[in-house]
């Protein structure tokens, strides 16, 4: 009889990447281990300490010179945004367009103090230094992808700022998530568009070989009216 293996909980994941970094050796294979036990972890209910845990080991891999783990840190990028839905459905978060989201804040509420240290994950992230590589692409998109679904539900005070500031990005992909991150913020607010941004948006539609990049400028005129 085939013994079902028990799934991996957030600190054993932890762990495991903690070994991976510190492995002269590294085989792909517990690599792909990995992935697959985060895969399936990101899926159950976790509580603060354990995002918290992940959110650590995320800029820890950031910081490292092992290229062996980059992907893994692409992995965990791409997972990120799905703990969004993840709280949404482990938890009673009240989600209300009117209510402020700041970084790193012990809101009383578990879920929005989770989000919380999502976001924070988010600005530490973008504000470690571009270098232009790979990694520093994937690092700022995934940031400003979740950056970009929260302004769907919250008000988070910085946010447009950051994403006008990565529109004047060479990666497409960073361009891309900035213009949702406008597009979900002008959807969800009633402020005027200013009359230079909608100069960067034209002249952006105008230069652009990108299709989803130039539907996006548009969208962001209309829902601005």
């Amino acid at each position: 009889m085939k013994i079902k293996n028990k799934q991996k909980t957030i600190d054993e994941i932890c762990s495991g990447i903690y070994g991976v970094l510190e492995d002269k050796n590294l085989k792909k294979a517990d690599c792909y281990t990995l992935l697959a036990d985060l895969n399936a972890a990101m899926y159950s209910k976790i509580d603060f300490i354990q995002l918290n845990q992940l959110c650590e080991i995320i800029l820890k891999i950031a910081k490292t010179k092992n290229r062996a783990i980059r992907f893994v840190e692409s992995s965990l990028w791409d997972e990120i945004p799905h703990l969004l839905y993840n709280l949404i459905d482990n938890y009673d978060l009240d989600l209300d367009e009117e209510e402020e989201l700041k970084p790193d804040v012990k809101y009383s509420n578990e879920a929005k103090k989770m989000l919380s240290r999502l976001l924070q994950l988010s600005y530490e992230a973008l504000s470690l230094n571009d270098d232009k590589s790979k990694a520093g692409e994937v690092r700022r998109e995934g940031a400003l992808k979740l950056i970009s679904e929260l302004v769907e539900y919250y008000i988070v005070p910085e946010s447009k700022a950051l994403f006008l500031n990565s529109l004047k990005s060479s990666n497409k992909r960073e361009q891309y998530f900035a213009l949702i991150g406008l597009q979900n913020y002008y959807a969800a607010c009633d402020e005027k568009i200013d009359a230079d941004l909608i100069e960067n948006l034209a002249n952006l539609f105008d230069v652009t070989d990108d299709d989803s990049i130039a539907s996006t400028c548009l969208q962001i005129k209309v829902n601005a009216g």
